[in-house]
Formats: structure tokens, sequence, C-alpha cells
């Protein structure tokens, strides 16, 4: 099964390329599959794993990073994220059907146009990486291809909004003392495709040591290859780190910082995360430990996150969070009110039980 057509939505003149493909997608997917139809996705197979069905979980991913890209283009995105909308309702309802995208999708991801860095220079092959340009110097990621499989692997190693505006935060420098200037280590939860831990290894003092996690060799080797790219693989090491098991000693050893950015997309997270935090100020030395996550709030996941918050307080951190537009003030384009700031603080750490 050949993977989905790397294509990345910059600008206006990406439209056509990028309808034109859709128009494929959506003839190929949302049409009813012949046995001896071979449709360059799916191989036709029938014994084993349900191959048609993994490629069209990899279809939804890959529409969903679509209409990311579109918010950006505002009005003059629009008629194509329609377009991107009713290809999914088809994928989501069955061949043709008109039904609205259910609450369990994303169905809040299109139509915002959210403020962001610029991002240029789109690679045509995961060959070639993706280049976004931030103050303290452009940033270059590389992104594999999206395959035909419907876990965190193909999640995490996509770049998503809330990491790129974490990674503005940390870059133009916007969060509040303590958080800015205490930081001594860093250990950033969920890392993805590290584009916020290059960010803070270019912004940061060079006495800040950063270490990125993720759980899947995939998507840390995606990691440690863009920190090798952006010259930063000196800054920031690239651990293993299992949410549901204690970090290590030598891992958490001096963290006194936490980031995260859109952890909280399940109810799982919200029950897990707390705890995951609280293990590693438990191992680390640092006096006072703090959080900084970045969500994306999503209709659909409105409960986990009370939830979270409500464990973060009973797991003894104390904090709030803010609306990043009401952080990045007059620079903020995008629409109102869909992300979240979160800053916490934990004291007296070494007694946490």
């Amino acid at each position: 099964m050949a993977p989905l057509p790397r294509v990345s939505i910059h600008s206006t003149s990406d439209l056509a390329p990028y309808l034109a493909v859709l128009a494929d997608v959506r003839d190929r997917f949302c049409t009813a599959p012949q046995d001896d139809t071979d449709s360059g996705y799916w191989d036709g197979a029938t014994e084993g794993v349900d191959d048609r069905g993994l490629a069209v979980e990899g279809v939804k991913r890959w529409l969903f990073r679509r209409m990311e890209e579109l918010e950006v283009l505002g009005p003059d995105g629009e008629a194509a994220l329609e377009e991107t909308a009713a290809t999914m309702a088809s994928l989501l309802g069955g061949c043709g059907s008109d039904s609205p995208i259910p609450p369990s999708c994303d169905d809040d991801d299109h139509g915002h146009r959210n403020s962001g860095p610029t991002h240029r220079d789109a690679a045509s092959s995961s060959e070639e990486p993706e280049t976004w340009d931030f103050l303290h110097g452009p940033v270059r990621i590389h992104e594999p291809l999206a395959g035909n499989t419907s876990d965190d692997v193909e999640i995490g190693n996509q770049i998503w909004n809330a990491g790129i505006l974490l990674a503005r935060v940390l870059d133009e420098g916007l969060l509040p003392d303590p958080y800015r200037t205490s930081m001594t280590h860093i250990l950033e939860l969920g890392c993805g495709t590290g584009i916020t831990a290059v960010v803070a290894a270019r912004s940061l003092p060079s006495s800040v040591r950063i270490t990125a996690t993720d759980f899947h060799p995939s998507i840390l080797a995606t990691a440690t290859r863009n920190m090798e790219t952006n010259g930063v693989a000196d800054r920031v090491d690239v651990r293993q780190l299992d949410w549901n098991d204690p970090p290590s000693s030598d891992l958490a050893e001096g963290v006194d910082c936490i980031l995260a950015a859109d952890v909280v997309y399940d109810r799982h997270h919200a029950r897990l995360l707390p705890d995951v935090m609280r293990c590693i100020f438990r191992a680390s030395s640092a006096p006072v430990g703090r959080v900084v996550i970045l969500n994306r709030i999503r209709d659909q996941f409105l409960g986990h996150i009370a939830e979270f918050e409500a464990n973060m307080a009973r797991a003894g951190f104390k904090g709030g969070w803010q609306w990043v537009d009401e952080v990045f003030g007059d620079a903020w384009k995008g629409e109102r009110r869909r992300y979240r700031l979160y800053l916490f603080s934990c004291y007296n750490v070494d007694t946490i039980e």
C-alpha cells in the first residue's frame, strides 16, 4: 500500500495542486472498492488486517492535517476547506454520505485561522524537510509520509498547531517569570517531531538542559533526525519515556520544568499525565517543579480537559490557564479561545506522595 501524497498548503499557489490530489483521494476512497481494482493505496487483500480500513484511517489523519494548513489562509482557503470537509464527511459517513462529522473527530479544526510562524519551501518528498521561520532562526523539520496506520505513531510524526504555538511562546519569550527565567532542565512530554525542543534549544540560554521524550521508536527516530538537521543534537537529549512506568532517575535528575503540547485528547491521558509529572518531579532534585502545557480546546474533549484540570489539582499542582490569543495580544491573527496555555507549579516536590 503506497503512502499518501506529500502535499503542503502554505499559500494560495498550493491550492490548485492540493485540490487535484483531493479529487483523486475522493475518487479512490469515497467509491465502493472493486475486488479487481488496485487503488494505489489499498492492495485489495482480504486476509489478515483490514488493509482498506487502515488506509481510510490514514486518509482521515491526512485530511485533518490539510485542514489545519488551510486555516491559516483565511478566506482564500475557505472553498478548499469546504471540499476537504465534504470528503471527510463521505469517509466518516460512507460513500456519498452528507452526514456531518461526528463529535469524536476533529470537526472544529476547520474554519479557524490560527496564528503561527511563517512556513515555506514546502517539500515535495519525505527526504526534504519543511522550513519554519522563527525569531531565533529557521527550523527545518522532517515528517515521514502519512501512511495507512491509525495509531499514535502517525500523530506523533506530524507537526500540529499546538506544538508550533508552544514553540512560538518560547521563541518570543512570552512565558512569565519565574517560568521564563528559572529553567535549568526542561523535559518535554510527547515531543513528536521535536519542533518545540529545537526552538527551545535555539531560544533558551545554553546552560538550560533539554530532554525531549516520546515512546515509539519511529517517533524518537524522527525527533533525533530533526535535532541533527537543525544542529541542536548536542543541546537536546532525545529519550524514550513510557508514561505507564516511573522515569529513571538519570532521566528526571534536575528536571524543574515540563513542557507539553496537545497531550490531552483522551480520558486516559487526563488521568495519567498528572501522575507522570508527579513521578518526574519526585525523582528530580529540583526544589520547585513547573509545568507549561499548550492544549487545543476541542469541543468533543472538553470533559477530558476538565478531568485533567481536576486531577492536576488533586496531584498537588497549583496554577491555571490563559487563552493563547491573550498571550500573543495584537499579534494573534486566528480565531480566539481555541488554545489554552496552562502554567502549573508544585512546591516541596521531594515530599510528594
